[in-house]
């Protein structure tokens, strides 16, 4: 207890006010890695919900059914695509310029 009768009060604020603040980083520190890993978690979540699916999941045909549909999908982006730059001649477009026609 006798460090207390030889401290210097003119060094109280600053004390003061640096507790504040790190009390207040802390705080903004632990709110935003739990807001951090609740959106890792549900992107976890969410992935594990299509590996699930594609994986043959809860009903053996609906990870068929999710695969079947995605290579759709990326058939039909590859259709459009083509057809886009077969009309570069008649109308072009940025999509054309895109890959140099």
């Amino acid at each position: 207890m006798e460090f207390l009768q030889s401290l210097d009060l003119s060094s109280a604020p600053l004390l003061i006010c640096g507790s504040c603040v790190l009390c207040l980083v802390g705080g903004v520190l632990l709110f935003g890695l739990q807001i951090v890993g609740g959106l890792l978690g549900a992107a976890g979540d969410i992935l594990e919900l299509f590996v699930g699916l594609v994986s043959g999941g809860p009903a053996q045909w609906c990870g068929c059914l999710v695969l079947i549909f995605g290579i759709g999908i990326c058939a039909a982006v590859i259709f459009a695509a083509a057809a886009g730059l077969s009309a570069c001649e008649t109308n072009p477009t940025n999509f054309c310029t895109l890959f140099g026609r």
